[in-house]
């Protein structure tokens, strides 16, 4: 384009003020331009440049005619690359503003250029409005200044050509040179990089703003500095209606499950996708520093595509690539230390001496038993206690089994992304000490994504991985350790060499080191493969079909010997067994994608798919005992007697269709539809087929004219979403007539073996998906210059034909059949609240704050009335229309019943009372049982903050549940728990001398099988991380471009009235494993 020197410092300024206001302007760094040149004019090659690369370009006549001769061989480049080979012999400069390119000369050096020069102005937003608090930053110096209250700004310059950045929360940064300016006013765009972010949703990319469904993304940067194991303790507390639960053992597993239960039996779990393809594998064999992403699918309409395993919500988990054209190596690594969460309040020595006598008290208030002679309490004890009673030995048996519990991690990655290629390869080691003597956890991973361009219209490209992990080692019994008297003799020899198997007389506690005895290997290999080529169709703009092959291949080794042991009581001969699995589960896609603009309103974004899944998996195990040695361990069971070896096969196909069409109307009418045909082998011959269909509506209502005004509104859009996915969580074969083998079903004939097989099960020919249709309505916000933002989603899903075992009656020969019976009801809100609270030049605070409740309720089951009319309950499952899948049904008790009270029948003092609920003086199983309370929590809730000085970071993470109960009677329930018999958790029990009425007596028989609810609320301080990242000064004296260095907690605190160990994690009482907590130091550094 050609115009005059006056001309051009208009179009300048214009562009300037113009096209800051235009956001999504692609960087020239990563706009890629194929173009070849012969002996051209510099101006002919600019004419050619800007023809292929859709820029306008902006440059005076005079500055350009001197210079020719620009011959370039065809290729692919950068047009940054471009611009630099067509320059490289000119005294021209360029530089991006939006859609324009501006070529100046280059401004010469002077005397006066190192003298102080001041420069002012006022920073504006684009209503005029001046921007108080705008940082002002000479590049490349850490001096400036920021802006008054009314948008005014001076400094003095010292330097060539010094070029400004101005930056401020909401708005798009600007680097502008001064040139010879004295007077530098600008104007600042909103900033619109949030809502231009990318989104995974499955088999593509959606910008945030084009959104329909309920999509919920993980800022996994904050990982960085944190000592996560497993992938999915990212979303812990940071994703409303996300639950997770998981034990606290070294590289434990994880539940995962979103919006609450909508199966009764069937499975609730959210399917997991990695890189598009869903992976059938543990959580734990995934590295998180792989991890670029993590995106939670949570509404009909944006799992709809994965139809008949999304019924529960999806985790798509997108992992890294190259992103810069100089291979970048990154390093990061942390150890530290752990330790139980919290310990239980256990009894003390004195503590446990006084209970066995108080008990005994209690047997002679009960007339069994003669009164306690105080002076002698070592005659209540057993035997093998009496000799380290009587010599004050006492040994805490948690301690005794818990060892030294470091943690330690270390990563190692190279990647970069050049015209033609990206690739990333990482290798990392993971090794995690547990808190009881032999958990461990080793992990070993390996990843290579890359992705090559043949062609501008082929590529070809993996993500693949590898793991291996070691979780070998027999742990000592934590349950055994928790009933251990103080007083326990531990060995059976004064050297301490030989294990005492039964450390108690009356032989009801084991030792809780005997299991360490054992061998165990437990190996896991997990190799995950994605394979794809990619056509962008020539000639057909915004046509490209995918093909995608991808197999994970898992296989594990679990070998076990159990050592002879003939002491002490106890004769146990030798035994051993080993087990090997392997599985494959392949996918087949064929992905075609449309994607194009027509006119200027109008765009469309089509997807359909053709999907085969095959999966297999194989079995085989061999075990056998009494061994004439013991030094060849679990490698000698041919040596042994009684051998049985055993082999086992399953597998899975799958088939499914998809389509799914987003439209786009002037960029804020937004409307999503989808169709999922599915088939899977494990449902009935005559439905083995369902159709999963789904609809979103979208409305950006910012952009509306009477909203353009309203200065407090950013960015405000509604959405609505319904559909139906299916849920096909059962296990291979349950639809079918199962006849299996087995020594009950052998006969002899004339002294000869005859093996029989039986049929096992009831098939149905009528088996089919569980459907759960969900509808969803949604908001989206960015309020006051982008200080708040978040969104808002109501949701209702009802899943119908539920997976159930219904009982039958036994004259089939079958007491049992899996059936679609009844239906679950889910509604809830999600809130999450993210707030820009300060940010200066040189600080900033961030607080997020998400909270989600969820109402679940049974709404239909076998369809069997009463007299009344009403469906009736499934009182031996806890299932009762319109109450919650987590119901207690059981007595309501009301205190203790005491001495000199007028107790009925049945009851003693120290008894619980039970509220006899309708008033006819007994206590009955039918009359006077109600619903007590729900193990599901009545909200959930997340917090963090994330406050930055300079380099300093500190990150706090919140989480936390109000309401929802869980029975804990294996603590507080004597008839089970044998209290009177073992050290526990400290109890105020009641005695005649100690009328206490929140607890019963210790001889309680719990005749009516009442239930120990507690409340499972609580607050965990999840994460807490305090960073350095040090300046340029010092990473490129160090020849390093990045380095940051940490110090991180992990569950460090958590208050709750729960009398287990953690609530969040599963189980009960004695039964849970501890939650650890960590302490960690790590580092990230770039090269």
């Amino acid at each position: 384009m050609k115009i005059s020197v006056y001309g051009m410092g208009v179009l300048i300024l214009a562009t300037q003020l113009l096209l800051a206001g235009v956001s999504g302007a692609q960087d020239i760094r990563e706009t890629n331009v194929t173009i070849g040149l012969e002996k051209s004019s510099l101006k002919e090659a600019l004419q050619a440049l800007q023809r292929e690369s859709k820029y306008n370009f902006f440059y005076l006549s005079k500055s350009v005619a001197p210079f020719g001769n620009i011959t370039m061989r065809k290729e692919t480049r950068t047009v940054h690359r471009t611009l630099e080979i067509m320059l490289e012999r000119t005294s021209l400069v360029f530089r991006q503003e939006g859609k324009s390119i501006i070529l100046t000369e280059r401004a010469a050096a002077s005397p006066e250029a190192s003298t102080r020069v001041p420069v002012k102005g006022r920073v504006t937003d684009k209503d005029g409005q001046g921007l108080p608090g705008v940082s002002v930053v000479i590049k490349g110096t850490s001096n400036g200044t920021i802006t008054d209250e009314n948008g005014n700004y001076h400094l003095e310059l010292q330097a060539d050509n010094p070029v400004l950045i101005f930056s401020f929360v909401g708005y798009i940064a600007q680097e502008l040179e001064v040139g010879n300016r004295e007077v530098l006013d600008v104007l600042l765009a909103t900033d619109e990089k949030a809502l231009e972010e990318v989104v995974v949703i499955g088999y593509g990319t959606q910008k945030k703003r084009d959104l329909t469904g309920a999509v919920s993304s993980v800022d996994n940067t904050k990982n960085e500095t944190l000592p996560n194991t497993n992938v999915i303790q990212a979303l812990r507390g940071t994703v409303p209606g996300v639950s997770i639960s998981a034990g606290g053992n070294a590289g434990s597993g994880n539940e995962i499950s979103i919006r609450g239960q909508n199966s009764l039996t069937a499975n609730n779990a959210a399917l997991i996708v990695v890189d598009g393809i869903i992976y059938s594998g543990q959580l734990g064999n995934l590295n998180p520093n792989d991890i670029a992403s993590i995106d939670v699918l949570k509404d009909a309409s944006s799992a709809a595509i994965f139809g008949a395993k999304a019924a529960n919500g999806v985790i798509l988990i997108t992992t890294k690539k190259g992103t810069t054209e100089k291979p970048t190596i990154q390093f990061n690594s942390y150890a530290g230390v752990q330790d139980f969460l919290m310990s239980m309040d256990m009894e003390t020595p004195e503590q446990y001496i006084q209970k066995r006598l108080n008990y005994q008290k209690t047997l002679a208030f009960r007339g069994v038993a003669p009164q306690p002679d105080l002076s002698r309490p070592a005659q209540y004890l057993n035997t093998d206690e009496i000799e380290n009673f009587e010599n004050g030995r006492t040994i805490d048996a948690i301690e005794k089994i818990s060892q030294r519990a470091p943690i330690q991690s270390y990563n190692l990655n190279i990647g970069a992304k050049t015209a033609k290629t990206s690739y990333y390869l990482a290798g990392s080691w993971t090794d995690q000490q547990g808190k009881v003597m032999g958990d461990q956890f080793k992990r070993a991973s390996l990843r290579l994504n890359l992705e090559t361009n043949i062609t501008d219209w082929l590529k070809f490209g993996t993500n693949s991985s590898f793991s291996f992990v070691d979780v070998s080692d027999s742990p000592a019994n934590l349950g055994a350790a928790f009933q251990l008297s103080p007083y326990a003799r531990w060995y059976l020899d004064s050297a301490q060499t030989v294990l005492n198997p039964i450390p108690m007389t009356d032989g009801l506690v084991a030792n809780p080191l005997l299991p360490t005895l054992n061998l165990l290997t437990n190996h896991r290999k997990d190799l995950f493969g994605i394979f794809y080529g990619e056509v962008n169709v020539p000639f057909v703009p915004g046509l490209s079909y995918r093909f995608t092959y991808s197999n994970n291949i898992i296989s594990r080794k679990e070998f076990n010997f159990t050592p002879a042991f003939n002491a002490g009581g106890l004769n146990r001969v030798s035994s051993a067994s080993d087990m090997t699995f392997e599985s494959q589960d392949m996918y087949l896609e064929n992905l075609v994608k449309y994607n194009r603009a027509f006119g200027t309103h109008h765009h469309i974004d089509a997807t359909f798919l053709y999907n085969y899944n095959y999966a297999h998996d194989n079995t085989v195990t061999a075990s056998a005992n009494t061994f004439p040695t013991d030094v060849l361990t679990y490698y000698s069971l041919s040596l042994g007697e009684n051998q049985i070896s055993n082999a086992s096969y399953s597998d899975y196909r799958a088939i499914a269709m998809m389509a799914r069409l987003n439209y786009k109307y002037k960029d804020r009418y937004l409307l999503t539809l989808t169709g999922r045909r599915d088939g899977a082998s494990v449902f009935s011959v005559n439905h083995k087929f369902a159709f999963f269909p789904s609809m979103a509506l979208g409305w950006v209502i910012s952009d509306e004219a009477f909203l353009k005004n309203v200065r407090a509104i950013d960015f405000l859009k509604v959405r609505f979403s319904y559909g139906v996915n299916g849920n096909q969580g059962i296990n291979r074969y349950q639809s079918l007539s199962r006849i299996e083998p087995g020594t009950g079903y052998n006969y002899l004939f004339g002294g000869a073996t005859a093996y029989g097989i039986a049929k096992t099960s009831m098939g149905n020919e009528n088996l089919k998906w569980e459907s759960t249709y969900s509808a969803n309505l949604g908001v989206d916000f960015e309020l006051f210059k982008n200080r708040i933002s978040g969104n808002l989603n109501l949701y209702n899903s009802d899943t119908k034909d539920l997976l159930v075992s219904r009982t039958i009656p036994t004259l089939n020969g079958f007491s049992s059949v899996l059936s679609n019976l009844g239906a679950v009801n889910n509604k809830g809100i999600e809130i999450v609240v993210n707030t820009v609270n300060i940010r200066k030049r040189d600080f900033e605070w961030t607080t997020s704050l998400n909270m989600a409740r969820n109402v679940n309720k049974i709404t239909k089951l076998y369809g069997k009335k009463d007299a009344s009319g009403r469906e009736m309950d499934d009182i031996s499952n806890n299932w009762f229309i319109g109450k919650s899948v987590g119901a207690y049904y059981n007595y309501e008790v009301d205190g203790v019943w005491q001495i000199g009270e007028e107790i009925p029948a049945g009851f003693r003092p120290g008894d619980f009372k039970l509220k006899d609920l309708n008033g006819d003086g007994s206590i009955t199983p039918d009359a006077d049982r109600s619903i007590i309370g729900y193990n599901v929590p009545k909200f959930t809730y997340g917090i963090s903050t994330n406050l930055r000085y300079k380099g300093l970071g500190l990150f706090v993470q919140l989480s936390g549940s109000v309401g929802g109960m869980r029975n804990n009677a294996s603590i507080y329930n004597p008839a089970s728990s044998f209290t009177y018999r073992v050290r526990d958790k400290y109890i105020d029990w009641w005695t005649p001398e100690n009328p206490t009425n929140k607890y019963s007596s210790m001889d309680y028989q719990n005749s009516y099988g009442i239930a120990w609810l507690q409340s499972t609320t609580f607050l965990r301080v999840q994460d807490v991380s305090l960073s350095y990242e040090f300046g340029k000064a010092i990473t490129e004296r160090l020849k390093m471009s990045r380095l940051q260095v940490y110090v991180s907690a992990k569950n460090p605190v958590l208050f709750s009235r729960w009398g287990g160990w953690d609530p969040e994690t599963t189980g009960s009482g004695r039964g849970q494993y501890p939650t650890m907590k960590s302490f960690t130091a790590g580092l990230n550094l770039s090269l």
